[in-house]
């Protein structure tokens, strides 16, 4: 199936898909982006590797189009140029990525950089805002 090329789903490891209290992804998150894959290109963007991250390594892998880690980029999360370096490496202007974090600092770093933001503050709100803007807009496009 084709992906869409417009929004980039861009998202955050730690307090979003990998739930630190529990010590695993999130299976209700990892089954929408693996639906929001079938249409999108979605990308991991963390701080740096840590052991989280290698536990789950091999279902990241296959989940997300790429993995982007500050410390190879040269970029925090907190930097603007960071989402415009992964603009720039996806070649998309930043308006097309969609940046999910469950820090409001980070989630102003990307609105300055112009893309897309939501700020993660219930999973329950975030999967419904992941839903509108994907799934459900990509299934009226289909029609």
């Amino acid at each position: 199936m084709a992906k869409n090329i417009q929004l980039k789903l861009i998202s955050d490891f730690n307090g979003v898909i990998f739930d630190m209290g529990a010590g695993a992804l999130r299976a209700d998150l990892v089954e929408l982006y693996q639906k929001i894959a079938d249409h999108h290109e979605i990308f991991l963007f963390t701080e740096g590797t840590n052991y989280q991250l290698a536990n789950v390594y091999e279902t990241v892998t296959e989940l997300f189009d790429k993995v982007y880690e500050s410390t190879d980029i040269g970029y925090l999360k907190n930097d603007p140029e960071a989402y415009r370096w992964i603009a720039s490496d996806l070649n998309v202007q930043t308006g097309d990525l969609v940046f999910v974090d469950d820090s409001i600092e980070r989630v102003e770093a990307a609105k300055m950089a112009g893309a897309q933001v939501f700020h993660v503050t219930s999973i329950d709100a975030l999967k419904e805002f992941l839903e509108h803007l994907f799934i459900e807009n990509s299934d009226e496009k289909s029609e």
